[in-house]
């Protein structure tokens, strides 16, 4: 069994280092593409922690700065991506 799993995460390994890891799972996907396909997660904390700035403007552009550093500086070993994007746009607009 945990010969199964050190093979498939050595082969996740190769994958990535060569470019050919799937961009679903976020390894390998450029800094400008996952902030297009995560955008929503702006208004999902807004709507979570400050339902009242919802429709703010300045407060989405705030929100969407944060959200470009946890692109800019995710790494797989942070955890899933979500998680980190959340916590960058909270403490932006913090």
């Amino acid at each position: 069994m945990t010969e199964t799993i050190h093979q498939n995460s050595e082969a996740a390994a190769t994958a990535r280092k060569n470019g050919s890891a799937d961009v679903r799972d976020g390894h390998s996907m450029p800094p400008d593409t996952r902030f297009e396909q995560n955008r929503g997660l702006i208004y999902a904390t807004l709507r979570k922690y400050w339902p009242a700035l919802l429709l703010d403007e300045d407060a989405q552009q705030v929100a969407a700065i944060g959200l470009w550093k946890a692109c800019r500086g995710y790494r797989a070993e942070i955890g899933r991506f979500s998680t980190y994007a959340v916590k960058c746009i909270y403490a932006e607009l913090w």
